[in-house]
């Protein structure tokens, strides 16, 4: 499904280019929205430990299995993600273990570092330096080693692996966009919202003779160029109206690119509160980190 568009990935399995997202969805509805995106014709689910919300994914998985015709656990490509507390070598299988077992599965589709930053150890997921201002990192282990731990899980239990948040330079990385609509935690108008957007889904809907709206525009242009995309919504109208496919004409696409020509970042942990006092992306907002991601 997923427009009929995948990614292939290096280790030969297709990842459909749009699936649902699951960060930031709140308990008592993200199991209805896992249920309606599976009805829907979604076949990729995007999907975390620090979410907090797999238990209730997994339970989402089971009726749209249940309910959906003919559809089965090996049409849905699932992924998940390590956090960061959970880096050390000797706690990788474990932690993949606690997230199949929360959602009643025996295997992930991909499993991925879900950032290239080590936590202290333990079952903290935001341990705290002493005074509290800030995570407290990990010099213990690397990347490297918790690299090496992930490519060596069992393929019965994930049949591909890779990172989260890591730059695109390294290793010709696929790009899942994620928040790609804009994010109400950062005090910047959502780009779903911008006057351009609007004009540009308005334009194309009169010419369609169709309504058109700015989330299908977005999702459109995500994957025009090899990109996956992660939509996130648990209101089943907005969830179906993600998954129609909308084709975008020159003029939109030239549109488009002008609102990318001033780059900004804005999912940046140095400026979490706790913040993580490390520079992962080489931003501005990062100068002042007192650690930085090596990367070799």
């Amino acid at each position: 499904m997923s427009f009929g568009k995948t990614v292939t990935l290096n280790s030969g399995h297709s990842v459909p280019r749009v699936g649902y997202g699951t960060w930031q969805a709140k308990p008592g509805e993200v199991g209805n929205g896992v249920y309606e995106a599976l009805k829907a014709g979604y076949r990729h689910l995007d999907l975390a430990k620090i979410y907090g919300n797999q238990k209730e994914v997994g339970e989402g998985i089971k009726r749209g299995l249940a309910d959906v015709p003919g559809l089965k656990r090996e049409d849905i490509f699932i992924t998940s993600k390590l956090w960061c507390n959970k880096h050390a070598p000797e706690d990788v299988e474990a932690a993949l273990d606690d997230t199949l077992a929360e959602l009643q599965l025996s295997y992930l589709d991909l499993y991925l570092i879900h950032w290239p930053v080590a936590f202290k150890r333990g079952d903290e997921r935001f341990p705290r330096t002493a005074d509290g201002s800030h995570v407290e990192l990990s010099r213990d282990v690397t990347i490297a080693q918790t690299w090496k731990a992930v490519t060596e899980l069992p393929k019965s239990k994930t049949r591909s692996v890779g990172v989260s948040n890591f730059s695109i330079e390294h290793k010709n990385i696929i790009i899942t966009a994620y928040s790609a609509f804009g994010n109400n935690n950062w005090d910047v108008p959502l780009l779903v919202n911008t006057p351009e957007v609007r004009a540009i889904a308005d334009r194309l809907g009169a010419a369609q003779g169709k309504t058109v709206t700015p989330a299908q525009v977005l999702v459109a242009w995500a994957v025009l160029d090899n990109h996956i995309i992660i939509p996130k919504s648990v209101t089943p109208s907005r969830i179906r109206e993600n998954f129609q496919e909308v084709e975008l004409d020159a003029q939109a696409i030239q549109d488009l690119k002008k609102l990318g020509e001033t780059p900004q970042r804005f999912n940046i942990p140095i400026t979490y509160n706790p913040s993580w006092s490390i520079d992962i992306f080489g931003d501005e907002k990062e100068k002042e980190a007192k650690k930085q991601v090596l990367i070799k």
